[in-house]
């Protein structure tokens, strides 16, 4: 139970970008301090020598205001990706990228044995994971996809014949805290997310020329404790850090091998080797209740190569 808790806190949180804005609270406060007035009339000078009553100052007032919230609506809007206004303008909805994919695992190249391996459970070397569904209702013993937002994404949580071989404890140095034994886990969630230079998530299937600025995640539960071993271009939200921040880490790099009506069907993700920090990672622990803060650890290398491929 208390595992179901904390992925479920988690998710509402994970990798989010910004906080919505509440218009209808502001609105509340608006009006609340703007029409309050006291007993005596408020009075003041116009032309022809007429008196300004209480009720033509709160019609103003009302106006302006109204003006106002129009352009703060506009200018809202305006901040949401252009596909998504213009999907929005034409009255449909933000597309879908939702897609099952075969992702394969790999254990090593030439330079040695990774950090992040597979579970050889259907290879030598390598392994791959397809989408399984529940013999019964909805749901997925195993997902393995591109999101409806764009992201891939393995996820072994609702199992405990699969699982990935991960080393969370390879220190940067030798001033990182303990970490969580090397190891099979069956890890709740992998998943990368890319982001243009304006740091906007850009889905997989638009990555026909690739991308430097990509996340490697792996969430994985020990001791009772969920843990985030990440790599990303920006900071985490909803986080506790050192003074001064949680230090930066290194990045993913997504290669396009295939395309197809113009979108990449087939994809390649490695530590990006041309960025700095190479394969260093943050670990995070998250322990609740929900909306609770990420709490940092130390950091440590992680080192993968992972193919996903459209069925």
């Amino acid at each position: 139970m208390l595992r179901n808790a904390l992925i479920a806190g988690e998710s509402a949180r994970d990798d989010s970008t910004h906080a919505k804005f509440s218009l209808s609270k502001w609105t509340e406060t608006f009006l609340s301090r703007s029409f309050s007035f006291s007993a005596r009339p408020l009075t003041g000078w116009v032309p022809n020598n007429r008196r300004r009553t209480p009720m033509s100052i709160r019609k103003a007032l009302l106006t302006g205001f109204v003006s106002f919230v129009s352009f703060a609506a506009i200018a809202i809007t305006n901040s949401q990706s252009s596909a998504a206004w213009t999907a929005k303008a034409a009255g449909g909805k933000p597309p879908s990228y939702q897609q099952p994919v075969t992702t394969t695992i790999f254990d090593s190249d030439t330079s040695g044995a990774f950090l992040m391996r597979s579970d050889d459970y259907n290879g030598a070397g390598q392994a791959t994971y397809t989408t399984i569904a529940v013999s019964k209702g909805a749901g997925f013993v195993v997902a393995s996809a591109i999101t409806a937002d764009g992201r891939w994404q393995l996820d072994l949580s609702d199992q405990s014949g699969r699982s990935l071989w991960i080393t969370p404890n390879q220190p940067v140095d030798g001033s990182q805290p303990a970490a969580p034994p090397a190891g099979n886990y069956v890890i709740q969630k992998a998943y990368s997310v890319c982001r243009d230079q304006n740091g906007n998530a850009v889905p997989y299937p638009l990555l026909v020329n690739g991308n430097g600025n990509c996340s490697m995640a792996v969430n994985f539960f020990y001791g009772g404790i969920l843990y985030k071993l990440l790599m990303r271009p920006d900071s985490l939200d909803a986080t506790l850090c050192p003074p001064g921040g949680c230090p930066p880490t290194g990045l993913a790099q997504v290669a396009c091998n295939v395309v197809s009506a113009n979108q990449c069907t087939n994809w390649t993700i490695t530590p990006n080797a041309s960025a700095q920090l190479v394969g260093v990672s943050n670990l995070y622990s998250y322990t609740g209740p929900r909306g609770a803060e990420w709490v940092f650890i130390g950091q440590y290398y992680n080192t993968f190569r992972v193919n996903a491929a459209k069925q």
